[in-house]
């Protein structure tokens, strides 16, 4: 699961990560911490694992570290990422705020 309430970087992670791991992995995207927890909650009824979730540390109404304490909840298990990405580059590959690395495939 993938969390960012920017459009933009929100689609333009999911869509490298299902590049990655579509094949394997169902990519689950959403764009505030609070939709994000619904869907947990929901994945987590229909009994689905849920195996990595990244987000987006600057978020409305709750930030990345808030909502990744609340997901610990819902999915003990799962993989957390906080990821300080803010925009797209112009190819639509997700920028990293810090040092302007895509997040393309590691050489």
């Amino acid at each position: 699961m993938t969390v960012d309430d920017d459009p933009g970087v929100s689609r333009a992670v999911a869509r490298d990560l299902r590049r990655r791991y579509g094949a394997s992995y169902r990519i689950v995207r959403a764009e505030s911490g609070e939709s994000a927890l619904d869907t947990l909650r929901e994945l987590k009824l229909r009994g689905d694992l849920v195996a990595v979730i990244l987000a987006d540390y600057r978020m409305p109404r709750m930030n990345g570290i808030e909502f990744l304490e609340q997901a610990l909840d819902v999915y003990p298990g799962a993989r957390r990422m906080l990821l300080p990405l803010t925009a797209a580059g112009p190819d639509g590959t997700a920028l990293a705020s810090e040092d302007r690395t895509t997040s393309r495939e590691p050489a």
